[in-house]
């Protein structure tokens, strides 16, 4: 039998819960002020905003109770903030503006830093950037439509910047699996936002490396 050995105790699991989701409910208002901003206020979805808020308050409370040190835990507590963000903001509107996706690139460089993996999370950061940009380039010409959005080619690399090499290409493939699927259950014949399922894909991984041996594939 494995026991899970948390940072803090069980019963704290709830007021941090709470304190979570408050923070996550101040992050969804900037994404109100985003849609405001572009005279697309009428895109805003409450009940969308807070089951989103819900969910990554779980997240968050994971993150807050893993069995790590003090400044781990607190890197990915801004990472979680800065993909809540961005995924609340593209499920929304179907976009993912250049100022949320570069400070969450620049915050994952300076989180690595801060851990003695800069120089390879910036590299990681900048070939994913890269063969998003050329998968963008390339996809859009042969299919006449744009394939990946631009606030998807600069997620990747932020995603790079935070995870590193493998972790951030096993992200890439969850979330893109899991937008393939959702795509064909749904049968439709449109796009649809893919930032939301890289984000969710990036945060599994994230929980993986927290919670590491104790999740393992």
């Amino acid at each position: 039998m494995t026991l899970i050995t948390l940072a803090l105790p069980w019963p704290l699991m709830v007021p941090i819960f709470v304190l979570s989701l408050t923070a996550l409910l101040a992050v969804s208002g900037q994404v109100h002020y985003f849609l405001a901003e572009q005279h697309s206020v009428e895109l805003w979805c409450r009940r969308t905003a807070l089951r989103y808020a819900w969910l990554h308050a779980g997240v968050l409370t994971l993150i807050i109770m893993a069995p790590t040190d003090g400044l781990t835990r607190l890197l990915w507590t801004f990472f979680c903030l800065f993909v809540f963000r961005m995924s609340l903001t593209d499920r929304l509107s179907g976009w993912l503006p250049s100022d949320f996706t570069w400070s969450c690139l620049l915050a994952g460089i300076l989180a690595a830093v801060m851990q003695s993996q800069g120089l390879v999370n910036l590299a990681a950061a900048a070939v994913l950037v890269c063969a998003s940009a050329l998968l963008r380039c390339v996809g859009s010409r042969y299919a006449g439509q744009e394939v990946i959005g631009l606030g998807d080619v600069w997620l990747t690399g932020a995603l790079g910047a935070w995870l590193g090499w493998m972790p951030a290409l096993q992200a890439l493939l969850a979330g893109t699996g899991g937008f393939v699927l959702w795509q064909l259950a749904g049968r439709q014949s449109h796009g649809g936002p893919l930032g939301p399922w890289l984000c969710w894909g990036g945060q599994l991984l994230m929980l993986q490396m927290l919670y590491q041996p104790l999740l393992t594939w």
